[in-house]
Order: structure tokens, then sequence, then C-alpha cells
């Protein structure tokens, strides 16, 4: 962040505050303020860069689209999923004009989308824009991309939110089954997975199962202590 703020200082002095190149370095500000979760500095910092975006580039160039993005994931990670609904359908509406409906960027407002959503607690809504996001990404990636698998747990999460267990299940075991394929058993990410998967099956008051899956997790989780 201190490289980035000296950065910043001296292009400033040579170049003036509105060149694109101080949109960019505001832009990797406001990456580095999320990783430290200073969402506040980062949506701040995506706001100057977005400022001068539109003043130099036209509101619907597809870096705008990718601003509004982050701005998005910000008030995301901040908690204020409204903010961030409001921020992805903005980077939604640029992608598909720019792109077209089945490009893997629109795909992934699409997830950020269906999150917000989920934490909203707009299961419905979320559910759908998951499942858009799987029909671009099997076309373009196939069955057995990681992403697909996270995108299986995403659906799983919903369909346990909603009371619906048994589609938990089905969708956890589907991506379960992926990163088994591609990350093998003994893998840190697997532990999470079968955590889910006993959650669902707890919820189910299938307990014989929930143990399984939880015994699985812990395996995994003591090994990589």
């Amino acid at each position: 962040i201190e490289y980035y703020q000296q950065r910043l200082k001296n292009k400033l002095h040579t170049l003036g505050p509105d060149h694109i190149s101080i949109s960019g370095i505001h832009n990797k500000l406001g990456l580095s303020f999320i990783k430290i979760g200073k969402y506040d500095k980062a949506i701040e910092s995506f706001q100057k860069s977005l400022k001068i975006l539109i003043k130099t580039l036209g509101e619907e160039h597809p870096v705008v689209a990718s601003t509004y993005n982050n701005i998005g994931s910000a008030y995301n990670k901040k908690g204020k999923f409204d903010h961030a609904v409001k921020f992805y359908k903005k980077a939604l509406t640029l992608k598909i004009k720019n792109h077209g409906p089945d490009q893997l960027s629109v795909a992934a407002t699409y997830n950020n989308l269906g999150l917000a959503y989920s934490n909203l607690g707009k299961l419905d809504q979320a559910i759908h824009l998951y499942q858009k996001f799987l029909a671009i990404v099997l076309t373009k990636r196939g069955p057995e991309h990681l992403s697909i698998a996270t995108s299986y747990n995403n659906l799983g999460a919903v369909y346990s939110k909603k009371g619906e267990h048994e589609k938990a299940i089905q969708y956890y075991k589907k991506g379960i089954a992926i990163k088994l394929n591609k990350l093998g058993p003994k893998h840190p990410e697997m532990a999470k997975l079968y955590h889910n998967l006993s959650y669902a099956f707890r919820d189910k008051k299938d307990y014989k199962n929930a143990r399984e899956y939880a015994n699985k997790a812990m395996k995994i989780g003591r090994a990589h202590v």
C-alpha cells in the first residue's frame, strides 16, 4: 500500500489528477485495501478510479464494468449486500453490452450477484443466478472444472438455507466428486466440503451420515495441522 501511495503522489505531480494511469493506481490501492480488510478505503479508491475512467474513457468502457465489480466486491466484504447488488448489476449490464451474454466475465458477475443475494436471504434469486453461471461455465470449460465444483457448493449452501436438504446434499456431492478428482482425497479444501455435507445430513436428521462426513473432515484437518 505504501508503494502505491508513494507512486500515486509522484504520478499526481507529473501527470495530474485525471490521467488514466492515476486511475490504475487508485484501483490497485483499492484491491490492496480489500486484502487487509479496509473496505471503506477500498471503496474510496475504487470510486476515485471510476471517476477518472468515466471522464477519460466514457461510461460504457469495459474497464468501467470491472471497477463496478470491484466496488461491489468491497461492499459485499463489508456486509453491505444491497450496495453490492447495485454495483454488480451495473457491472453485469455493461459486460453483457460489451461482450455478449455468454462470456466468462459475465458468468463471474452472475456468481458474485448470486452470493450477494444469498447473503441478503433472497435465495430463489441466488439460485437463478448460480444456474446462469453454471450454464455459461459448463459450455466454456466443461463439467469437470473446479469453478463448477465451487458453484455446486454454493447451490448446496443456498438449498441448505432454504431447508431443502436433499437438494443441498445432491449439490454438495457433485462438488465433492469434481474436487476429489482434481485435488485428491487429502487436500485441505476437502475438509470444508465434507463439513458442509455433514451439516446438510445433520439438518436432515440423518445423523449416521452426518457423523461419517464430519469424521472425514476432521481426519483431513488433523493431517494439515
